[in-house]
């Protein structure tokens, strides 16, 4: 098994709000903002029986958040992006083509694309990090309410399939066999002696849960406990006095 199924299998007796901070920390790096700290934070009110006024669910840490695991032997190759739909202004007649051996460069000067498709590969992909969108082509007035959408041609043991995917729904399995990795999927730390370390794939969920997360949460609501003025002045005169002796 794994480390991320591993890791998954473990969350699976945390609380929801965890759960859902765990799915968080994998989508984004572990690098949460405030707004992820807010709703984890009403999530935990929730879930202890607190009322608020954010009517948001959990979303816990699921299987179709993780690469598949590839069995012994199978191998799953790239062999071209294409039709792509309402991503940036990239034509949908453009195909992206990646040799089946050695190492395909891909170039271009500031607007011709390149970060248009690997957005769409690291989201079809399930890449580590998700964090940023795929735009729509701002030239059109009505593109924020069309989905990208693209096709993935590629070999599975040497068989060619076409694999359809779509922003709004999951990811297909086949396609998250497939690593897209840059530096915001990456996860470093400079070490007292100064030199680059790597935590291993997954396993930074765990520590930032427990150094980040918590930690945050936890001054939140201290926070607001401290926040409450809650004064006895009004029963003073109730209170019951001693008689004097």
């Amino acid at each position: 098994m794994s480390l991320l199924n591993q890791i998954l299998k473990w969350t699976e007796s945390l609380p929801l709000w965890q759960r859902d901070a765990c799915r968080r920390l994998l989508q984004k790096e572990s690098r949460l903002d405030e707004a992820d700290h807010s709703k984890l934070y009403a999530l935990f009110k929730k879930e202890n029986g607190i009322e608020t006024e954010d009517a948001i669910q959990p979303s816990p840490l699921a299987k179709e958040h993780l690469p598949i695991e590839i069995t012994p032997g199978e191998s799953v190759v790239l062999l071209a992006l294409r039709d792509m739909q309402n991503v940036n202004q990239i034509p949908s007649d453009r195909i992206l083509t990646f040799s089946e051996v050695g190492i395909t460069v891909i170039y271009g000067g500031n607007g011709s694309g390149k970060s248009g498709y690997a957005r769409v590969m690291k989201r079809a992909c399930r890449a580590r990090d998700q964090s940023e969108p795929i735009h729509p082509n701002a030239n059109d007035p009505t593109a924020a309410k069309k989905v990208p959408t693209a096709k993935f041609d590629i070999k599975i043991m040497g068989t060619p399939h076409e694999v359809e995917w779509s922003r709004d729904m999951m990811s297909p399995d086949r396609l998250s066999s497939i690593s897209v990795f840059d530096s915001k999927c990456a996860r470093s730390y400079i070490t007292a002696e100064q030199d680059v370390a790597y935590l291993p794939y997954g396993l930074d969920i765990i520590e930032s849960l427990a150094n980040q997360v918590l930690p945050k949460l936890s001054e939140m609501l201290e926070s607001e406990i401290g926040g409450i003025d809650v004064s006895t002045l009004p029963f003073d005169r109730k209170r019951p006095t001693r008689p004097p002796c």
